[in-house]
C-alpha cells in the first residue's frame, strides 16, 4: 500500500484523523488551557492583593476615626509621648470622668485602647492588630510642637498598617489632627 492507497481509502467513506493531526489538536488544546489558567491565576493574584489593600484602607479609616473621637472629649492630656497618649474625658456621656490610654506596647504590632475605670466591663481592649507604628504629635493653640502638657490643644495621629496575602505584604498609613476639647 502505497501514499495514494491511503488516501484512496478515506475516500470510500473510512473517515479519521491521522496521528499527526490528533498530536497538533492535542498540542493547541494544551496551549490554550494552559493560557486560559494563566490568566485565571493572575486575576486571582490580582483580587487577593485588592482585598488587603481595601482591608488595610478600611481598617485605617476605622481605627483613625476612633482614637480621634477618644481624643476629641480629652479635657487634660496626662501622658504625651510618641507611642503613648493618656487623657482624662467624659467618653461615655454619663458624667463620669475617665482616664484613657491609647498606645502600642513595643515590640507589638497591637494598638490597644485602656480605660479607668473600665467601660462596658473592658478595662482594656485591642483597638487593631496588624499596626506597623503608631505616632502622637502635640501642638498648642499656635500649631507649633510641643511637650508643654498645659500647652496642647491639638494631637497629630499617624497610624501605619499592614496586610498580607498570598506571600505579598500591602502598607498603609493615614495621620489626622484632632482638637481637643478643652
Amino acid at each position: 500500500m502505497g501514499v495514494q492507497d491511503r488516501h484512496d481509502d478515506r475516500r470510500d467513506g473510512q473517515g479519521g484523523f491521522t496521528l499527526a493531526e490528533l498530536l497538533v489538536g492535542i498540542i493547541v488544546f494544551t496551549l490554550l488551557v494552559f493560557g486560559v489558567f494563566s490568566v485565571l491565576d493572575t486575576n486571582v493574584r490580582s483580587a487577593r492583593m485588592n482585598k488587603a489593600k481595601t482591608e488595610v484602607g478600611q481598617d485605617l479609616r476605622q481605627s483613625l476615626a476612633h482614637i480621634c473621637d477618644q481624643i476629641r472629649v480629652a479635657n487634660q492630656v496626662t501622658t504625651a509621648e510618641p507611642q503613648r497618649m493618656t487623657f482624662t474625658g467624659y467618653v461615655t456621656g454619663d458624667n463620669t470622668l475617665y482616664t484613657v490610654s491609647i498606645y502600642l506596647p513595643e515590640g507589638s504590632d497591637t494598638v490597644y485602647y485602656s480605660t479607668a475605670p473600665a467601660v462596658f466591663g473592658a478595662a482594656e481592649t485591642a483597638l487593631v492588630t496588624g499596626v506597623d507604628s503608631l505616632t502622637f504629635r502635640y501642638f498648642d493653640s499656635q500649631q507649633n510642637e510641643t511637650a508643654n502638657l498645659d500647652y496642647i490643644s491639638m494631637v497629630e495621629v499617624e497610624l501605619g498598617l499592614s496586610r498580607g496575602s498570598a506571600g505579598t505584604v500591602y502598607t498603609g498609613s493615614s495621620k489626622s489632627r484632632v482638637n481637643l476639647r478643652r
